[in-house]
């Protein structure tokens, strides 16, 4: 089986993508319970845009943590892909 991922940055945070799975189409069994095979996927393109920010919290939440002298921050990032 041959997957492959192009991706390309066209502005900060963002991305284009276009994903192949099972570029051979071969018919791969996946599992198997007892007689019933199960196939893998077929051939799929996938292609799209990729969104990515990066937050930060502060707030009353971390005020504990303040008391005994220890910064507290959060950070997230934030992705959003679609198709």
């Amino acid at each position: 089986m041959v997957d492959a991922l192009i991706q390309k940055p066209i502005a900060k945070g963002i991305r284009v993508f276009l994903n192949g799975e099972n570029l051979t189409n071969r018919q791969d069994i996946a599992a198997q319970t007892g007689p019933v095979k199960t196939l893998g996927v077929p051939l799929l393109v996938l292609g799209g845009i990729c969104v990515e920010h990066e937050l930060t919290l502060q707030g009353d939440w971390s005020s504990g943590l303040r008391r005994v002298g220890i910064r507290a921050r959060r950070r997230w990032l934030i992705r959003v892909c679609s198709i």
